[in-house]
């Protein structure tokens, strides 16, 4: 059954336009598929014709939604380049704002309720997460895949309390209008910043698909293998060791197809932990450039 809903859930993944985030450009085209980053403001690249770009990958069965007249760059996986003063906003599966080049929308869109016990609402600041140590920086982008790690237990995607919520989409920094604390907005909801003890995030992802394979069935086939060397037939025939060997052996396919499963998409993840004398939310930061580009 576990082998099963693996597979359940690689297909849905990639077959279901609902899993997804959506591009709508400037001239009310839509594309669907998977923000992958939005860089930083940079001067302008004379290569790409752009200040600040958005990586955008698309799947196959998608490729001809692709308005080609607004890509910039594209790379083999089907990650697409543009520019973002052609994007008018991206939203992710929720319909929640991941970013939008319009600034009225962008300061507009992040009243949204956090706490229905109270009933304050979290104005939602569309930044990059921000971490500093001394005078070390490290900026995540909005968009980002990240974990979270928490002191106390939180209630995450499925409404059971957990201490660690793993791959949600960062979407923005929070403050809530009642008591003003700050909160960390995903696609999963907002977490108070207070409670986070870690954060990682997504720096990259490889299929190992058939390195699992192989390593899940080889040690299956291998182990069957040797209680069948070592089971006479005798043994074997009287429901010995060497009937389980033999159903190890049998099985070797089926574990390997788990074992790819498990490896399709293997992420590698930068950690930081988060407490006074190591890194630190740079609140101040995030909340001043947010200003600066309102003023802008």
């Amino acid at each position: 059954m576990k082998i099963l809903s693996k597979f359940l859930t690689v297909i849905l993944f990639l077959i279901s336009p609902l899993i997804s985030d959506t591009i709508i450009f400037n001239d009310g085209q839509m594309l669907i598929g998977a923000l992958i980053k939005i860089t930083k403001e940079h001067p302008y690249d004379p290569k790409t014709g752009a200040e600040q770009e958005v990586l955008f990958k698309v799947e196959k069965y998608n490729l001809n939604m692709v308005p080609k007249n607004f890509v910039i760059n594209k790379s083999d996986d089907n990650v697409f380049m543009f520019d973002v003063n052609s994007i008018y906003k991206i939203e992710d599966e929720y319909g929640m704002l991941i970013f939008s080049s319009n600034k009225k929308l962008a300061s507009s869109t992040g009243i949204r309720k956090v706490n229905p016990e109270t009933g304050n609402t979290l104005e939602i600041v569309p930044t990059n997460l921000i971490i500093k140590k001394n005078e070390k920086i490290n900026e995540i982008y909005q968009g980002s895949e990240i974990s979270l790690y928490f002191y106390n237990p939180v209630f995450g995607s499925r409404a059971i309390p957990t201490r660690i919520l793993e791959e949600v989409k960062y979407q923005g920094i929070g403050v809530d209008s009642g008591s003003q604390k700050y909160f960390v907005k995903t696609n999963a909801g907002a977490f108070e910043i207070a409670n986070i003890r870690k954060v990682e995030y997504i720096t990259d992802r490889e299929n190992r698909a058939i390195e699992g394979f192989l390593i899940y069935g080889g040690i299956s086939l291998a182990a069957g293998g040797l209680l069948m060397l070592t089971d006479s037939g005798a043994n074997t025939a009287n429901g010995g060791p060497g009937i389980l060997g033999a159903l190890l052996v049998i099985a070797s396919p089926f574990a390997g197809f788990y074992g790819a499963m498990e490896n399709w998409s293997v992420s590698a993840k930068k950690g930081f932990d988060i407490y006074k004398g190591a890194w630190e939310f740079d609140i101040d930061s995030m909340v001043r450039n947010v200003k600066s580009a309102e003023q802008n």
